[in-house]
């Protein structure tokens, strides 16, 4: 579960003519094992276009299987966030998921997002550190622009 050994597989596998597809499929098999290994989703990231993997609705299904079972764990939160800065051109919602207290609703957006209607209340968060709180009533209010709430 470490980088160096990952970079080390990639040059074996250079070596030993593994394909794109090969290595993706390697690392579904570790990923679905312990979804928490973000070095496995990182060297994952390394293969989507080799292998022809325009479409990333697959790599959505897989990430969304993870968050799902523990929005806490942040490996599939950055995969996620990697993945739809380079997908969707416009906001759209790539993933939501309820946090197990069920207090907190987590979207996820393909790209900042700004403009928080009236009445929403969000924490927002930018690449992974939290860049303030913003509530609007009906008055309106701040503008928020962050990709996680």
């Amino acid at each position: 579960r470490n980088f160096h050994c990952w970079g080390y597989r990639l040059s074996v596998a250079r070596k030993a003519g593994r394909t794109p597809e090969e290595e993706l499929a390697y690392t579904s098999g570790k990923i679905d094992r312990n979804f928490s290994n973000y070095s496995a989703w990182h060297y994952r990231s390394r293969f989507l276009h080799q292998a022809g993997k325009q479409s990333l609705s697959g790599e959505l299904d897989l990430v969304q299987g993870a968050v799902f079972t523990d929005p806490a764990d942040q490996s599939a939160w950055i995969y996620n966030r990697w993945m739809m800065a380079r997908a969707a051109p416009q906001s759209v919602v790539v993933t939501a998921a309820l946090h197990p207290a069920g207090a907190t609703l987590i979207l996820s957006f393909s790209k900042p997002v700004t403009n928080v209607p009236a009445g929403v209340s969000v924490h927002a968060e930018s690449g992974g550190e939290a860049s303030g709180e913003a509530s609007r009533g009906a008055g309106g209010g701040g503008e928020v622009i962050a990709g996680t709430w």
